[in-house]
């Protein structure tokens, strides 16, 4: 199976450049969820 890679170098010759980086993006989201899933779970029930 082919591996797909993302490729921003078109934005980048937009004048695009990213506001946070992966590794901080991924802590955040993962905070955010390990915040709120308790809220999530009772809600759906």
């Amino acid at each position: 199976m082919p591996r797909k890679v993302m490729d921003v170098s078109h934005l980048a010759a937009l004048g695009w450049k990213a506001q946070t980086r992966l590794q901080d993006g991924l802590k955040a989201a993962y905070d955010w969820y390990a915040a709120n899933a308790e809220r999530k779970r009772t809600a759906a029930t």
